[in-house]
């Protein structure tokens, strides 16, 4: 049997490549998660979408969808300061799409009144421009 004696300095630096080499991968992923910027773009979308629905009165016809936007919105802004970026993004792109969507359907509400509203007035107008009487259409 032999004995090999091996050498303090090799079992330092192999001990070290070990260390580096297992240390690499963490290092990697820390340094690409702060090399992600802060989502201010997707902040400022967040924002603008909340107060677009605000002006047409989504708090009126949806606000559980303006609620749940605003709330998204403050979660952004609270994970913006604690610098986690992609926690901020997430929120602030469902802030949007939640204003978005109370937006749209506040929209489409008002138009659906108005439409009603504009077949009655065309109505009203026809029967005063009649005299009030109804003519039968004539057939030839």
């Amino acid at each position: 049997m032999s004995d090999k004696v091996v050498s303090p300095v090799w079992s330092y630096r192999k001990f070290l490549f070990g260390f580096v080499k297992a240390l690499s991968l963490p290092t990697v992923l820390v340094i690409a998660a702060c090399a992600t910027g802060a989502p201010v773009q997707e902040m400022s979308d967040a924002r603008q979408a909340v107060a677009a629905a605000n002006e047409v009165g989504a708090d009126q016809y949806y606000p559980e969808l303006l609620e749940e936007a605003n709330m998204r919105l403050e979660s952004a802004e609270k994970n913006m300061r604690s610098g986690v970026y992609w926690a901020a993004k997430r929120d602030a792109d469902a802030a949007k799409d939640f204003a978005i969507d109370a937006l749209l359907s506040t929209r489409n509400r008002l138009d659906e009144q108005h439409g009603k509203q504009g077949d009655q007035q065309s109505a009203e107008q026809n029967a005063e421009q009649n005299d009030g009487s109804v003519k039968p259409d004539t057939v030839p």
